[in-house]
């Protein structure tokens, strides 16, 4: 049975890889530190970091489409579209990035899609529990799943290099989540023509759009705008 927010893992189901993935990545940090397009993130608290883990892992947040990897970051992930409209402005996406990247070997994935989790957890408790980890906004209540799956990797021998699991974000595409520990950024290469600068209108608004629409969305225009201040008129 599930003791609080972890849920009991009786089993592993390991996927081998070698994913394209998507990643959206800041180039510079509040503290004035660069960061690459291959660089893991040893402080994150995001869906399944593996922060309590032990060791920690350093971790690697991308998605399988453009669109999810935009989906899954800031600021997409927190709109609203009332009326099917969002309003977004470059400054949002400040110093932001996207890029395409290929895996350098095979990957281990543990995949945590509710057809496989069947294989992996002790109970339909244990289950309903993972699927409750996937989609809640408390991100700290998914860092237990995480060490423990590593645990049971490293007991049976299995150099575990990610989670994988269905975007909350975008409904259809994959998030990967790859661990540092055991990969490293020399194992990712980005996919050479495929870096879009976000704060760049021209570059990103094509991309931001088609993600969007996805969703039935579409970004405020100046003349949402003047339509609004007509509709407000006296």
């Amino acid at each position: 049975m599930p003791t609080g927010d972890l849920p009991t893992f009786v089993d592993l189901v390991i996927d081998e890889l070698r994913p394209r993935v998507w990643h959206q990545y800041p180039t510079v940090l509040p503290s004035g530190a660069t960061v690459t397009a291959t660089q893991f993130n040893p402080a994150s608290r995001a869906r399944f970091s593996a922060i309590v883990a032990s060791p920690p892992r350093a971790m690697y947040y991308a998605g399988s489409s453009r669109e999810a990897a935009l989906w899954e970051s800031r600021p997409l992930r927190d709109v609203i579209g009332i009326g099917g409209i969002v309003p977004l402005s470059r400054h949002q996406f400040r110093n932001q990035r996207l890029v395409e990247l290929r895996s350098l070997r095979p990957l281990r994935f543990v995949d945590l899609d509710i057809k496989k989790a069947r294989r992996m957890v002790a109970t339909i408790a244990d289950l309903d529990l993972l699927e409750n980890l996937k989609q809640t906004s408390k991100h700290e209540r998914t860092h237990a799943t995480a060490a423990a799956i590593l645990a049971l990797a490293a007991a049976r021998g299995i150099a575990l290099d990610g989670l994988m699991w269905r975007s909350k974000q975008h409904g259809t595409d994959t998030v990967f989540l790859l661990f540092d520990p055991p990969v490293r950024s020399a194992d990712l290469e980005v996919i050479a023509g495929t870096e879009i600068a976000l704060d760049d209108q021209e570059q990103a608004w094509p991309a931001v759009d088609a993600a969007l629409a996805q969703a039935s969305l579409r970004r405020a225009t100046a003349d949402d705008a003047a339509g609004d201040a007509v509709a407000e008129s006296p």
